[in-house]
This record gives C-alpha cells, structure tokens and sequence, in this order.
C-alpha cells in the first residue's frame, strides 16, 4: 500500500509540474501575441495616419483643391455625349471630368 501512495504522489507531482509549466508556456505566448497585437494596432493606425496619406498622395502627384466644388444629384436623362465626352488620348482625365461636371451642373441650374 505504502508504494501505492510513492506512485501516487509522484504521479501527481509530475503533472503539477507538467501543468506548471504549460501555463508558464502559454503566458509566454500570450504576452508575445499582446505584443504583436499592439504593434499591429500602432501600425494600422500609422497607416491610417492623414499624414501619411497626404505624403503619399504628393509622392503620386497629387496636389491639395485650391478650390472645392460639389456635386449635386437630379434626376437627368443623362450626359450628352457631344459636349462632355471624355476620351483617354485627349488632355488630363481629371479636367475632363470637371469638364462634364461642370456641364451637369450648369444644366442643372439653368432648368430650375
């Protein structure tokens, strides 16, 4: 009976000791994951950063509005395609699509 209990205790006391130490193991990969967490939550928000679009977005050519306009929706049967049609070989796409917005708007205000 006496080994029983040796056997026993010993059991125990290695199981104790192998539950010790995967908690230990899994603290240690929990704080590494946090770590990363972290350090994927500050990226995200770098990247996110208007500063960094700016920076990009002059890196590509792009220039701050020297002015702004806006674009107001009515129902209209559509663009005409004689004096907005906008083709990739003719000027700056960007212009040309101020071009027709501007047609749509000047439309707009001379139907109301």
């Amino acid at each position: 009976m006496g080994a029983g209990i040796g056997i026993a205790y010993v059991s125990q006391t290695a199981h104790a000791t192998s539950s010790t130490y995967r908690a230990s193991t899994l603290a240690a990969d929990q704080q590494v994951l946090r770590t990363q967490y972290q350090q994927l939550q500050d990226e995200l928000a770098r990247l996110q950063s208007s500063e960094r679009i700016v920076a990009a977005a002059q890196q590509l050519g792009m220039r701050p509005a020297s002015s702004w306009a806006y674009v107001t929706s009515h129902a209209q049967a559509g663009l005409s395609s004689s004096s907005t049609q906008l083709t990739a070989t003719s000027g700056d796409a960007l212009q040309q699509l101020l071009t027709a917005l501007n047609a749509i708007t000047d439309s707009g205000d001379t139907a109301r």
